[in-house]
């Protein structure tokens, strides 16, 4: 069944060595809630299951799709959706909640990784940029 337009469709990534893993998704729960934001919830058992879960949300329709997960997690959906066809991923945003070891893209973009609310709020308001990707590959530690 499609997803409605405005759902969001939201793949939680446990950070691993965690003592409470699950304790970021409920603070994000609470405050999707508060925001009475419509969501359906996935969680991925590891960063590359964010590949499937991302085809099957944009074969699903969803408009905006969020990643409460690492570089690695999102690493995994951008490259998703850049195999998708072109009417659909123009069509689609990507959100982040930060939930990883480094989290450099979110910090690039001043996003803390403790401000639930602050992230919320701006993919409720459909912040949205275009943004240039990059392809780095890094094959032997020992070259220069």
């Amino acid at each position: 069944m499609p997803a409605d337009n405005n759902k969001w469709g939201i793949i939680f990534c446990p950070k691993s060595g965690t003592f409470k893993p699950h304790s970021k998704w409920e603070k994000v729960e609470k405050c999707l809630k508060e925001k009475g934001v419509s969501y359906d919830y996935v969680q991925s058992e590891n960063s590359s299951s964010v590949n499937r879960l991302v085809g099957m949300m944009l074969n699903n329709g969803y408009k905006t799709l969020v990643i409460v997960g690492g570089d690695s997690a999102l690493n995994e959906a951008v490259n998703c959706i850049m195999k998708a066809p072109k009417n659909i991923r123009d069509e689609v945003a990507l959100g982040v909640i930060p939930n990883g070891l480094m989290n450099d893209f979110a910090h690039f973009w001043d996003i803390k990784d403790n401000d639930i609310e602050k992230c919320v709020d701006m993919i409720c308001q459909r912040r949205v940029r275009k943004i240039d990707l990059g392809c780095i590959r890094y094959t032997n530690a020992k070259n220069e």
